[in-house]
């Protein structure tokens, strides 16, 4: 069971069974266990605040990384 973060396909919860049941149980421990990390993601976001993680290239482009840093490098943000 793979839950992502949409656009960027980013994986946030990951659950790897057996396959001898069915998953429907594990449902709702996968959404609380999203849930609380999306929690903490929109605190981040709420106080303004940064959320620092690697991205792969295919999800953040070396251009599109250099232009998020522009202003960092020119001393306009901190």
């Amino acid at each position: 069971m793979l839950s992502v973060l949409d656009p960027l396909g980013l994986p946030v919860a990951i659950h790897i069974v057996l396959g001898e049941r069915a998953d429907d149980p594990l449902s709702l421990p996968a959404i609380a266990q999203v849930s609380q990390s999306l929690d903490t993601r929109a605190c981040v976001h709420v106080q303004q605040d940064f959320y620092v993680c690697p991205l792969a290239a295919k999800q953040l482009p070396g251009e599109v990384l250099e232009e998020y840093l522009r202003p960092v490098c020119a001393g306009e943000q901190a």
